[in-house]
This record gives C-alpha cells, sequence and structure tokens, in this order.
C-alpha cells in the first residue's frame, strides 16, 4: 500500500542515501525501519510513544495506510528537508556518536531520530539560521556528547520512554537555543 510505497521511496531517496553515507544497508530492510522511526516520532510526536517501538512503528504505519495526500507530501518534502539539512550541518557525522576518544561511532538509531525530526519540524528559514551558524551547531552538538545523560540516553536503554524524551528534547532545545540567538 501507500504506507511501505512511501517509506520505500524515503529510504532509497538521495537525501537520505547522502545523509546516511550509504551505511544503511537496504537488506532486512533496516533503511526503511529509520525512515519508520523517523516518520513515527514526526507524524505521532513523542508523546505518543508508550515504550513499545514495535507497537508504535506499526501504529504510524496504519495511519499512513488511509492518509491524504497531502500528509503523504509533507511527510516526503519534511524528510527530504531534513536529511539535506542534517548532511549540510554534520557532514559525514551526521546522526554518528561522537566517542571520548575523538572518532566517531556507526550511526545511531536514537540520534537519527531525534536530529532528522527536530530539523523536519523546523521552517526553512530556521534550517537555514543554523546552517549560517554550522560551527556553533557542531561545537553544541559535541558538547551533548560530554553530558552523561545525554550519551546514556542513546547509548543504554535506547527504546525507554525517559531516554527517548531525553534525546529528542535535548536536540530540540540546542537546535532553539541557537536559532533564537540569532
Amino acid at each position: 500500500g501507500q504506507a511501505a510505497e512511501l517509506l520505500k521511496e524515503l529510504a532509497h531517496g538521495e537525501a537520505f542515501v547522502k545523509a546516511t553515507r550509504h551505511k544503511i544497508p537496504s537488506s532486512r530492510m533496516l533503511d526503511r525501519e529509520f525512515v519508520n522511526r523517523f516518520l513515527g516520532f514526526y507524524l505521532l510526536g513523542v508523546n505518543q510513544y508508550n515504550g513499545n517501538l514495535e507497537e508504535f512503528m506499526n501504529a504510524v504505519m496504519s495511519i499512513l495506510k488511509c492518509a491524504e495526500k497531502d500528509v503523504l507530501d509533507h511527510c516526503r518534502t519534511d524528510f527530504t528537508r531534513s536529511m539535506v539539512c542534517a548532511k549540510e550541518l554534520f557532514g559525514d557525522y551526521a546522526f554518528r556518536r561522537k566517542r571520548t576518544n575523538g572518532t566517531y561511532a556507526a550511526l545511531n538509531r536514537p540520534l537519527f531520530e531525534a536530529v532528522s525530526v527536530n530539523l523536519a519540524k523546523l521552517k526553512e528559514e530556521e534550517c537555514q539560521i543554523l546552517q549560517k551558524k554550522k560551527e556553533l551547531v557542531n561545537a553544541k552538538y559535541d558538547e551533548l556528547f560530554e553530558n552523561t545523560e545525554f550519551v546514556t540516553a542513546i547509548s543504554d536503554g535506547t527504546a525507554k520512554i525517559v531516554n527517548v524524551r531525553i534525546t529528542h528534547k535535548m536536540i530540540r532545545d540546542m537546535f532553539r537555543r541557537i536559532i533564537e540567538n540569532d
């Protein structure tokens, strides 16, 4: 149906593939899982998440099955814009956790969800402000990886409600502070 087609389209889209550096294999549909996670938090929001990720992702698929064309178009537009913005802001380190030794780990699902959804919810002008302040964005992003609460939230028990909320809130607040101090 249209829900599965949307996942496939977004997962194979150039913006997603570039932002994730071709690192999410489409074998076993892992790429579609990333997109589904995005759509869940984008459409349903963090507060609707009940701690059961599979149930949450199934709920968003049910919504998308009968969604109007304009809802699907908004999902496409905002997802693509968020991927382009993430790639421009973070380059090869988009959605990757910085380790204490300064190297970067593999793509991190909680980071992907929080960064992509929070970028998708910004207006185009707000994304442009972040891009103009790219160095500050990256400095503040790196600071998050020095915050024990944040690192724990994206590393241990990542599907717990409290950790999902912490991750999204800290990313959202970081973007907001940078945008509002223009």
